[in-house]
């Protein structure tokens, strides 16, 4: 397997353009998991404010706290980020879904969503947490979970 690469101003510094024959798109969506998996955060530990490293592949979900934001992993653990929530959805995480006003859910962690009541959309997620979608980001789920 040849492997050649090529670097262009234009793109954007979180883009990575990877070009191979279509025999080779398992191991290529394999790596492209891998990377992702990895990728990592920086957090504060509100017990002792240290900061640590946490991957964000482990958050499940994010959500607003005044000028700071709350992580929650699915060890039930919870950190603080000092940015705004709308600083974290311009950083583009992968994998991260608006569901209301307030949070940020990871859409690997999602089990199962179904109507519940008054029409609304809940989302079940492995850790066993229900979350009610508003009906603005209602259609984006669905749209990204089918």
């Amino acid at each position: 397997m040849n492997i050649t690469y090529f670097f262009k101003e234009e793109l954007s510094k979180k883009t990575i353009e990877l070009h191979a024959h279509p025999d080779n798109e398992r191991p290529l969506r394999s790596l492209g998991e891998l990377f992702e998996s990895q990728q990592q955060i920086s957090v504060i530990n509100p017990v002792n404010n240290r900061i640590l490293l946490v991957k964000i592949a482990d958050i499940e979900r994010i959500e607003s706290f005044g000028h700071l934001c709350k992580v929650f992993t699915e060890e039930k653990k919870d950190y603080l980020i000092q940015k705004r929530l709308k600083a974290i959805i311009d950083s583009e995480l992968p994998n991260f879904q608006r569901i209301n006003n307030s949070t940020l859910l990871n859409l690997t962690k999602i089990k199962a969503f179904a109507t519940g009541e008054y029409a609304r959309l809940e989302v079940h997620t492995y850790s066993e947490q229900t979350y009610v979608v508003s009906r603005h980001y209602a259609k984006k789920i669905k749209e990204k979970l089918s």
